[in-house]
């Protein structure tokens, strides 16, 4: 197995899907450092990457059960 074009999905045990995308983003320097603290207490174990694909997979499902995005959206404005 190819580590870089089949990673390992290690909260399953399986490859994750070929399909998967990669992006860039931009963080303030106050996020990263919250995120640095993350890692080191919480998710030692595992890479950056997967933590933060946890953390974005845990933030839609939260957004999932609440209010719909246009209504906060409107809130927000």
């Amino acid at each position: 197995m190819n580590r870089c074009s089949e990673p390992l999905n290690r909260t399953k045990g399986e490859t994750m899907k070929k399909d998967a995308k990669r992006f860039m983003i931009s963080v303030s320097t106050e996020l990263f450092e919250r995120l640095s603290v993350l890692q080191t207490e919480d998710y030692s174990q595992g890479s950056r990457n997967e933590m933060l694909v946890d953390l974005i997979r845990r933030g839609l499902e939260s957004v999932k059960h609440s209010a719909p995005l246009t209504e906060t959206k409107e809130k927000k404005e």
